[in-house]
């Protein structure tokens, strides 16, 4: 028999034997097919280094052994898979979270007097100075000073509301 016959024996009669083993540990058939696939490619290339009478459990271990492989793998691909997934969700969680936030922020700015709101969000929002508020509202600085506190007065109130 020459080297092709030999191959051809061996493939004949270990390839369903190893593609059912590898499907029984991978519950995979892609899988299955690729690894055994891919262990007589190298058994092929290879084939005049084996010993014909080692070569079955050769086979039978090294199907095994990349089967693992392929397991570890898809474990680390499923534990990163689940690690973006939770950060994904964690992302959306907060971003709904800040949108709460921020529609309650809005809620309670709408109970301020029109001109108290304004000094609130000139001065914390847009980050002016008293001094500047109170130039461009042509009032003294006092009276910025005396809306901020107002305004921090009726949130801190509301927020206590809202809270219990």
């Amino acid at each position: 028999m020459n080297k092709r016959e030999v191959f051809g024996h061996f493939f004949k009669s270990y390839y369903g034997r190893l593609y059912y083993y590898a499907l029984q540990l991978l519950k995979d058939e892609e899988a299955s097919r690729d690894i055994v696939s891919g262990v007589f490619a190298h058994v092929w290339e290879n084939f005049d280094t084996y010993d014909m009478q080692t070569l079955p459990a050769f086979l039978l271990k090294t199907v095994k052994n990349k089967c693992l492989d392929y397991l570890r793998h898809t474990a680390v691909h499923a534990q990163y898979a689940d690690y973006y997934l939770h950060a994904v969700d964690q992302c959306y969680e907060d971003n709904d979270i800040q949108k709460e936030r921020q529609r309650q922020v809005e809620e309670m700015l709408d109970l301020l007097p029109d001109t108290t709101r304004h000094v609130l969000e000139e001065c914390y929002l847009n980050h002016k100075k008293y001094r500047e508020v109170a130039d461009e509202m042509n009032v003294c600085q006092e009276t910025v000073k005396r809306h901020i506190m107002k305004a921090l007065k009726l949130l801190r109130e509301h927020y206590h509301q809202i809270k219990t």
